[in-house]
């Protein structure tokens, strides 16, 4: 199946005085198309400090292959920056012995920005879609501290909780393989976890799940709106 896929590019991130060049998408698909290996996904996410910990993440949340007996189709929002257009601070003038510490800051730095910035952007335009639900990015984070963290539940806010894609068995890399986008990893060293490799680029991507198809250019038209609604322009 061929996706309709449109892109478009900005500098509109600006921190202090800088501009940080960006690139975005939207492209849609039905959910029975979503590669989902819940397997997969879920070994991966054994490794990380929210499993087990957040209402959000495995073994609590829910699986796609639930989701979509509602949610007939899904319409991907992705954000995508070169790792080389970040603080320059996080790239030149460290040793071998610092590159993990700069990379931290450099992931932090990135989620910090652009974690909220997608989220505003969104906000607005899903009070107009009737019978959604988004899957969103990393952990839930509607409670300061999650229930799921001190006892097996309930949820104390259900209504809003928060799924990522990889939590419900999504294949984020398949799905943005899709409009042609490879997935790129920090490699590591076997031994002493020293940083051998910067990725070219990181993005973020998340889901707007509906029971009706949506005028797709409209989703396209108010996101760039959004985006550029943020710093005036």
């Amino acid at each position: 199946m061929r996706l309709v896929h449109t892109k478009f590019q900005d500098n509109l991130i600006t921190v202090g005085d800088v501009h940080y060049l960006y690139d975005a998408g939207v492209f849609g698909l039905p959910t029975d198309l979503v590669p989902v290996n819940l397997d997969v996904t879920r070994d991966a996410c054994l490794y990380c400090k929210n499993y087990n910990n957040n209402g959000g993440c495995p073994p609590y949340a829910n699986t796609l292959h639930n989701i979509k007996k509602k949610y007939q189709c899904a319409y991907i929002f992705y954000i995508r920056f070169p790792v080389y257009n970040g603080p320059i601070r996080t790239l030149i003038d460290f040793d071998e012995n610092k590159r993990i510490r700069r990379w931290m800051m450099f992931v932090r730095w990135w989620d910090f920005v652009f974690s909220p910035m997608i989220r505003r952007v969104t906000s607005p335009i899903l009070k107009d879609i009737n019978n959604h639900m988004v899957l969103w990015y990393g952990n839930c984070r509607v409670c300061s501290r999650c229930i799921f963290r001190d006892q097996a539940g309930p949820c104390r806010y259900p209504h809003k909780r928060e799924f990522s894609l990889e939590s419900t068995g999504v294949r984020v890399d398949q799905l943005m393989q899709m409009v042609g986008i490879e997935t790129q990893w920090f490699l590591k060293k076997k031994k002493g976890g020293l940083l051998r490799k910067w990725a070219d680029y990181l993005y973020k991507a998340m889901a707007i799940l509906t029971t009706e198809p949506l005028d797709r250019q409209w989703l396209v038209t108010e996101l760039q709106k959004e985006l550029r609604k943020q710093y005036n322009r």
